[in-house]
C-alpha cells in the first residue's frame, strides 16, 4: 500500500515521490488496484495528459510504457463517489473506494513498475498490484 507525495499532506511523514516495484516476469496484463487520490479532488495536473501521477512499465529490453492517471478518467477522489471512466470501481465502504486499471502488456518481461507522483497536489494511492500470467 503506497501513499505518494502532496504539498497538502501531513509535512511530519516523508512521503516518497517513487516508488519501484520489481516484476522479472512476462505477462498479459497488470491489474492496478488503487488509483485513487486525496488532498484535492479536482486536481487538474500538470504535463502533455493533465496527469497527477503516472505508472512506467519497464521492460526487460529497455522499452518503457507510461499510463497516465488522469482525474475522471483512470483516477479520482477516494472519499467521493467513483467518477472515473476508465476505471473500474473496486472495494467500497463508506465512504471512500479504490478503482481497478488493467493495462494490456507487451509480449516481453516486465522488469519493474515505476509508480510516480508528478508535483500536484493530489496524493496518489496504489493499493496492489497483480500480474495476469499467459
Amino acid at each position: 500500500f503506497v501513499v505518494l507525495h502532496s504539498p497538502r499532506a501531513p509535512q511530519s511523514i516523508p512521503w516518497p515521490t517513487e516508488v519501484k516495484i520489481p516484476v522479472g516476469e512476462a505477462g498479459k496484463r497488470l491489474f492496478f488496484l488503487g488509483n485513487v487520490h486525496g488532498w484535492s479532488s479536482q486536481d487538474p495536473g500538470t504535463g502533455p495528459w493533465g496527469a497527477v501521477a503516472e505508472y512506467e512499465i519497464v521492460y526487460a529490453d529497455g522499452q518503457r510504457q507510461t499510463v497516465p492517471l488522469i482525474t475522471g478518467r483512470t483516477i479520482d477522489e477516494w472519499t467521493a463517489r467513483p467518477e472515473a471512466d476508465e476505471v473500474q470501481v473496486g472495494p467500497r465502504g463508506a465512504p471512500w473506494h479504490l478503482n481497478v486499471l488493467a493495462v494490456a502488456l507487451r509480449d516481453v518481461p516486465v522488469q519493474e513498475v515505476v509508480f510516480r507522483d508528478l508535483g500536484t497536489p493530489a496524493a496518489p494511492v496504489l493499493a496492489a498490484v497483480t500480474l495476469e500470467r499467459k
